[in-house]
């Protein structure tokens, strides 16, 4: 068989080459609460379709190839943090829906009795895990 015309992305392309277009800009606006600003960031999350979990993953891709997520772990962003760009917000968190799957299911690399790494307290992370917990439970994905 022979292809006939050029190859259809499964993906919108989103030309990221465009002068200054890469800037993102992360901004603390009050504890837990950060804004994100720049032309790719803020097109990207524009032409994602939050209802679907793949799409939620292609954004999170954007955010990775782009630098914000680490911006944002060394601004200070901790899971469960209020993240804003655009007209959208979403919970920061750093672990993908595997990794959350595999803690929550007791799979960790901390050797019992080992204390963590002190960032959050036992009751906070209580918390999240519980709240991740209802995310899978309701939408199968985080």
């Amino acid at each position: 068989a022979s292809l006939h015309g050029s190859p259809t992305p499964a993906e919108p392309l989103l030309k990221l080459d465009e002068d200054g277009a890469s800037e993102c800009t992360v901004t603390q606006v009050e504890h837990g609460v950060w804004l994100l600003t720049g032309q790719r960031i803020q097109k990207a999350a524009s032409m994602t379709n939050w209802d679907y979990y793949e799409a939620q993953e292609r954004f999170q891709r954007i955010m990775l190839a782009l630098g914000v997520s680490k911006q944002l772990k060394e601004a200070g962003a901790k899971n469960g943090d209020l993240i804003m760009v655009g007209d959208v917000d979403f919970k920061y968190y750093e672990e993908t829906a595997m990794a959350v799957r595999a803690r929550l299911a007791g799979f960790t690399d901390q050797a019992p009795g080992d204390d963590d790494d002190g960032d959050v307290d036992d009751k906070l992370q209580a918390e999240i895990d519980e709240e991740l917990r209802q995310m899978l439970d309701m939408e199968g994905e985080v």
